[in-house]
């Protein structure tokens, strides 16, 4: 089990614990500490029931904004927790890679196991390059093609038939029962759902859609998938529709699972060809500029931590400057709805643009916020990882225009989840207003991730007579504020430290580890190290 517990903290420590909500400052200590990690880890393997009892796995739901009017439930869990669930996972995922169809077969591409599956990179990276060529090649080869994926998927697995699947695979350890009694927590004791947006869940639900793959095969259809994204091909329209109510009949009836109404159609092989130019969904058939095409089919991945980063970066850039970024984009926000894989794709592609051309943008995206509420988190994303490198015109621009939202309690920041990367930016520079807005929002919150990161702010801005009142409500604040207070206590000097020596008895194992490795932090040659937020 070392093995599967070391990749879980390597994968959470470099991306992170979901794409859904900010990474948490803890996993700073993942990539920095494994070791420390694995040994609170192997605490909680070694001693699961007694440890589950004295500290159940601690998460929190929030709505997260999906398009231009709806939401979806969103669930981030505590960083030990989420990682020892991964390790659990792993454990399983040989077994459950030969329970699928292998990728070779042609049916099935997402979330296939790593040729190294105990590194960081837990899956393979082309799959969903295949997944695309495979469906070109039976498009070419049918003349009609059924486009369709599952309506809120990972929200609606049914456990019961997860833990069927995991039984079959004959583990012989207790991992079955582990990762099923961690799901029923996380679920609030509903028997239902997986939380959407880390690997373990991902390779959990390839598990439960296995049979109904298998069942779609032994029928004789041609499909391909990626994750809950269905490709069907027939050759008449009339096969296509039976096609259609077959797969709807069978989801329905075997896994409790329905089709997106909004997402299901069928189109001819010419024009699913067409959409399939486009990088993300069938709809991107509607752009007919062809740099805009090409400009979509551009991979925009970077790896920062890569031997060849600088070089890596450097192609890209060039490769980017090719494309008219800004006369696409400024076509996008004119628009009363944007494109929303193409404006995104194009507000990823804002840091590979030159100084002035980028700072302009950067003003440009940050004016037309509400065309932009699908894309509002990818937005504060950016902005942060840019904010250092902008001008002062537009660090004093974006700054306004995130306090100006949040002074007038705008729709588009009510989401907590959008308030947390907000307040990120706004840790960039300290001003009055954003202390009284920041410390109102504190006092208002509903989650804890959201104080944890308005407590590290205000850290990271030495504001230390909110700290100290923060301090004497140690006992009271939720897991994840309890871990940012220990970090920013090194901030409150004396106050600080004579504050941990005397609360050292009161801290959990983790929050000890935490407060040690902020110590090291701060050693000697690290006395400007900053704050993590």
């Amino acid at each position: 089990m070392k093995d599967e517990l070391r990749a879980a903290i390597a994968n959470i420590g470099k991306t992170g614990d979901t794409d859904v909500f900010p990474h948490p400052f803890e996993t700073h200590l993942f990539y920095d500490d494994p070791e420390r990690v694995l040994t609170l880890l192997d605490t909680i393997h070694m001693t699961f029931d007694d440890y589950f009892d004295a500290r159940p796995p601690y998460f929190e739901q929030s709505l997260l904004p999906i398009g231009y009017g709806g939401f979806r439930w969103a669930t981030t869990i505590d960083p030990l927790w989420n990682s020892y669930l991964l390790a659990l996972t792993l454990s399983l995922f040989p077994k459950i890679e030969l329970a699928r169809m292998p990728m070779s077969d042609g049916y099935v591409y997402s979330y296939r196991i790593s040729e190294e599956p105990h590194s960081d990179r837990i899956f393979r990276e082309d799959g969903w390059a295949l997944f695309r060529d495979r469906t070109k090649d039976l498009a070419d080869t049918h003349n009609f093609v059924l486009s369709c994926d599952i309506a809120d998927f990972y929200g609606r697995i049914y456990h019961h038939r997860l833990e069927n699947g995991l039984k079959r695979l004959q583990d012989l350890g207790d991992s079955t029962s582990r990762i099923m009694k961690i799901l029923g927590v996380l679920s609030g004791g509903n028997s239902y759902g997986l939380p959407v947006g880390g690997p373990a869940a991902r390779i959990l639900s390839e598990l439960v859609l296995n049979p109904t793959d298998r069942l779609f095969r032994a029928e004789g259809l041609r499909f391909c998938r990626f994750a809950d994204d269905y490709r069907f091909f027939a050759n008449s329209m009339e096969e296509a529709h039976a096609i259609h109510y077959m797969v709807s009949e069978k989801l329905l009836r075997l896994e409790g699972l329905s089709l997106q109404k909004s997402k299901t159609r069928i189109m001819t092989s010419s024009e699913f060809l067409l959409s399939t130019d486009m990088h993300d969904d069938p709809d991107n058939d509607d752009i007919p500029d062809m740099s805009t095409r090409r400009f979509l089919k551009l991979s925009l991945r970077f790896d920062p931590y890569s031997p060849s980063a600088y070089q890596d970066y450097e192609d890209l850039r060039e490769e980017v400057g090719r494309f008219d970024i800004v006369g696409m984009l400024a076509s996008e926000l004119q628009k009363s709805r944007v494109h929303v894989a193409l404006t995104r794709r194009l507000i990823r592609a804002l840091r590979f643009l030159s100084d002035p051309i980028r700072d302009q943008a950067v003003m440009s995206i940050m004016a037309s916020l509400r065309v932009l509420q699908p894309l509002l988190t990818s937005v504060l994303i950016t902005v942060k990882q840019l904010y250092e490198n902008l001008g002062e015109k537009s660090q004093q621009f974006c700054y306004e225009a995130i306090l100006k939202a949040l002074r007038e309690d705008s729709y588009l920041f009510r989401s907590e989840i959008v308030k947390a990367y907000a307040v990120r930016v706004l840790s960039a520079r300290h001003t009055y207003e954003a202390e009284q807005i920041v410390s109102k929002m504190y006092h208002e919150s509903q989650t804890d991730f959201l104080r944890r990161d308005i407590v590290l702010v205000f850290a990271k801005w030495r504001t230390t007579h909110w700290l100290s009142d923060v301090r004497t409500r140690f006992h009271i604040l939720g897991p994840s504020e309890r871990r940012a207070f220990i970090v920013s206590s090194f901030v409150l000097g004396d106050e600080g430290t004579h504050w941990r020596r005397n609360s050292k008895d009161v801290f959990t194992p983790f929050e000890d580890a935490i407060s040690s490795w902020t110590a090291d932090k701060k050693s000697a040659g690290l006395q400007d190290w900053d704050i993590p937020i």
